[in-house]
């Protein structure tokens, strides 16, 4: 069970957010988040995009994925926190990027 659509979106615009943890289809270095499913990411948009603080949190698989549909740059993101199987390389390119990477 989830809220999705424009009246959702409406109603995130209505709430201060500090912090929003998210996770998506795809995280890459040079498109940032992308995802697949139109309504979802409009969702996830509104709410990334109403956050003091976004922090994505993703499984090595994620790194370097791209899905269809554009969800945030990575201007947007405060924190990308990921396992430790991740390539150094494609990390390193998040950071060139100005992304902030956590491994755990």
């Amino acid at each position: 069970m989830s809220l999705l659509g424009h009246l959702t979106v409406a109603a995130v615009a209505e709430f201060g957010i500090d912090q929003v943890y998210i996770g998506a289809f795809g995280v890459d270095p040079e498109n940032g988040i992308t995802g697949t499913n139109l309504s979802e990411t409009q969702t996830d948009r509104a709410l990334s995009t109403s956050a003091a603080e976004l922090i994505v949190l993703a499984d090595h698989s994620k790194l370097s994925r791209r899905g269809p549909v554009r969800l945030v740059p990575n201007s947007g993101i405060a924190r990308l926190i990921v396992d430790d199987g991740a390539d150094e390389l494609t990390i390193a390119r998040f950071r060139q990027a100005g992304v902030t990477v956590e491994t755990c």
